[in-house]
Order: C-alpha cells, then structure tokens, then sequence
C-alpha cells in the first residue's frame, strides 16, 4: 500500500463538507451468501463515496496481499484509516455479523486467519486493515466452499 506512492495531504480534512452519505444499505444481508454477494458491491459503492477523501486507497486495500500495519501507515493514512472505520462501524450497526467482526478487528484479532490471538499491530483504529480483512471474508471462494 506504502510502496505505490505517498500522498501529500489528507484531503478528507478538507472536504469532508463535501463527501457523499457511505453506503448503508446492508438490511439484504440475511444471508451468508447475500453477504458474500453484497460485500463486493458495497466496496464499490464505498470507494464511489470516499474516493475524493482515499484516493483510491479502500480499493487498493481490499487487494492488498499481506496485512496492512499501522506502524506501515504514514500519519496522513492514518488519519485516513480512522476515518475509514468510523464509516464502517456506522454503516454496519444493524449487521450484526459484520458489527461483530469490526469488533474483534478492533481489538486486534486477525479475522484471516486460525490464529486467536490479539495482534498489537493491527491496530483498533485500522480501518484500511479492517476493510482488508472483511474482503477476505466475504470473498465468493467462501460461497462456493460453503465456509460459515
């Protein structure tokens, strides 16, 4: 994520008057699979929303192969990243799978993995790490294996 470019300043500081609503369209989601299905558009209804503010960042972070550390992050992505989970908790607070899962990643479970412990560098206010992560999960391979 670091390696493609930095970014000079944290646009969202300065629009923020001008984003969009974030999608918060997840009451379908009854459903493993209308989770797996409306996971992937909801990050690009997501993307669509933030973009003047991530700068494509949400979309290079669902892609991105390894986990995105919050020591990895320069400030300006930081701040970025807070914001980025604020949006998340927001907008899944009637999902209650997803709220759980943004919890656990919050308090530095890695939701990727067998792994049960808590990560101290996966921090709790990654957002770009959480929005990873729940890629991860709701990703089509996980309808097709039949994974809970």
């Amino acid at each position: 994520m670091l390696s493609s470019g930095e970014y000079v300043s944290d646009v969202s500081a300065k629009s923020e008057k001008r984003l969009g609503t974030p999608p918060v369209d997840v009451g379908k989601w009854t459903s493993r699979e209308a989770e797996i299905l409306g996971w992937q558009a909801y990050t690009y209804d997501l993307t669509a929303c933030a973009v003047q503010a991530s700068l494509g960042e949400i979309e290079h972070a669902c892609r991105w192969p390894d986990p995105l550390h919050w020591n990895q992050l320069t400030v300006p992505q930081r701040a970025r990243s807070r914001r980025l989970l604020a949006i998340l908790r927001s907008a899944f607070g009637n999902h209650p799978r997803t709220l759980t899962l943004i919890n656990a990643s919050s308090e530095g479970i890695n939701l990727c993995n067998a792994y049960v412990g808590v990560n101290t560098e996966l921090q709790a206010s990654n957002g770009f790490g959480l929005v990873r992560q729940l890629t991860l999960e709701y990703k089509v391979r996980h309808l097709v294996s039949g994974r809970p």
